[in-house]
């Protein structure tokens, strides 16, 4: 073990040569810490945003017609001890225009009652304006009826990120929707098409999910009703959102819901509305989003196939450096079989040595990335204040400050990698050195 190490220590300061495997495979530690703790934050925090959006489960229906007797249905909910509470949703499609008329957008409506939204999502938490006189669809100035707005909707937003609020003075809107039958036929035939209602802006929502935050529109649930054309007898909803209490396991807890609907549907089986449940599913949040968080697993996945490729060069650089040492020691070889030195031995010489420069190499890497990524933000906003560059534009991207929290599994297998692939690399060198006879190495005429 002490020949070992002092052939080691001997190789590492006389032979530059070792440093260059050492260099790549910090280089590598470096870029695979660095891009996969900013790719898996960005992920994280992604993920989390769109969570906060619709709570733990979600009850929904792919029609547009939604589903009755939601009220009695939350009540059912909220009687488990598995859920802390249940929201009704009206999601529908409508259009949004100035009062004046000169400007139309498509939007995304939903109607919400704001107690039981806000404990059930991270709604309250997204919004510009956190005090209020009164409800949170009340307008600063008095005017009313009020409705909460995307906040990339219609305010510009600047480089740094900030958004130029238009709330100091009354802004009036007009939303139309299509309101249908429980049958999903147009329900306003004989009068018009539509149901229109203006509403004043009352509020920004900031969820950090650019395509809700570009095209959504909240509006107090029973305006939301009557535009639909859901505030009928048989009143409906699109979606039921539901949070869970603290510490039940997201699947135990949809496999709760699911028991709790299945029993309900059955006990509204023989009802004059039953059919509209046949469209209804329960979901969790991650199956619910998946659309939304599948893209950016998908980069992750082809990122961390791209670093094992990465993997194979660390090999291929210890494999030529140990193919340079073994050619060009084959006197020490000898001399170290006439000695006694068993193959095995030997081998596990060559197997430390390689260990001890991935170990070397990965503490590099790990140290140049932590500091690196310590000060990351510091720099892109140093760099940002004095030459206008950022990693990602804040004026298009919703991204606040760049992740930089080490994820210690991500760590883990990294460091791993870079070992891996040393020890691979010294293999066949190696194993080449000692099928070796120091017989024949340590002739007159060839020593």
């Amino acid at each position: 073990m002490i020949l070992t190490g002092k052939l080691i220590g001997k190789y590492m300061l006389r032979r530059p040569i070792v440093w260059l495997a050492v260099i790549t495979i910090a280089v590598s530690v470096f870029i695979q810490l660095v891009v996969m703790t900013i790719m898996d934050g960005l992920i994280r925090d992604f993920a989390d945003k769109n969570h906060a959006l619709v709570g733990d489960c979600v009850i929904t229906s792919s029609s547009l017609t939604g589903f009755p007797y939601y009220d009695e249905l939350i009540d059912e909910l909220e009687g488990d001890a598995q859920i802390l509470a249940a929201s009704p949703v009206i999601h529908s499609s409508a259009l949004l225009s100035m009062d004046d008329g000169d400007w139309t957008q498509a939007v995304d409506l939903i109607g919400i009652k704001p107690d039981s939204y806000c404990m059930v999502t991270g709604f309250c938490d997204s919004l510009y304006r956190k005090s209020y006189s009164g409800g949170i669809f009340d307008h600063p100035h008095g005017q009313g009826p009020g409705c909460i707005r995307g906040i990339s909707m219609m305010n510009a937003k600047s480089g740094s990120g900030t958004y130029n609020h238009s709330l100091d003075y009354p802004v009036k809107l007009e939303i139309s929707g299509f309101p249908l039958t429980w049958k999903g036929t147009l329900a306003n035939e004989a009068t018009g098409l539509i149901n229109s209602q203006s509403f004043y802006v009352a509020n920004d929502s900031d969820t950090g999910v650019p395509l809700v935050d570009d095209f959504t529109i909240y509006v107090p649930f029973e305006q939301a009703g009557k535009i639909c054309g859901m505030d009928t007898a048989a009143a409906r909803v699109n979606r039921i959102f539901i949070k869970f209490e603290q510490g039940i396991p997201l699947e135990q807890g949809v496999s709760g819901v699911r028991e709790i609907f299945k029993r309900f549907i059955s006990e509204n089986s023989g009802s004059q509305f039953a059919s509209l449940f046949e469209q209804v599913q329960v979901k969790s949040w991650k199956v619910h989003l998946v659309e939304n968080i599948a893209p950016m697993e998908k980069e992750r996945t082809m990122l961390t196939a791209l670093f094992t490729l990465l993997g194979l060069l660390n090999v291929f650089v210890v494999f030529i450096v140990f193919y340079i040492i073994v050619n060009s020691k084959h006197k020490d070889i000898g001399i170290l079989r006439s000695f006694g030195v068993s193959r095995l031995s030997l081998m596990g010489m060559f197997t430390s040595f390689s260990a001890a420069i991935g170990i070397i190499g990965a503490s590099l890497g790990w140290l140049g990335g932590w500091a690196f990524l310590r000060y990351i933000n510091e720099l892109e906003n140093w760099l940002h204040t004095n030459y206008g560059w950022q990693l990602w534009d804040r004026s298009i991207y919703a991204i606040g400050l760049i992740p930089n929290q080490l994820n210690t599994n991500v760590l883990l297998w990294i460091i791993f990698g870079a070992l891996t692939a040393s020890i691979l690399g010294c293999l066949g060198p190696a194993h080449q050195a000692v099928k070796q006879d120091p017989v024949n190495v340590l002739r007159v005429g060839t020593v």
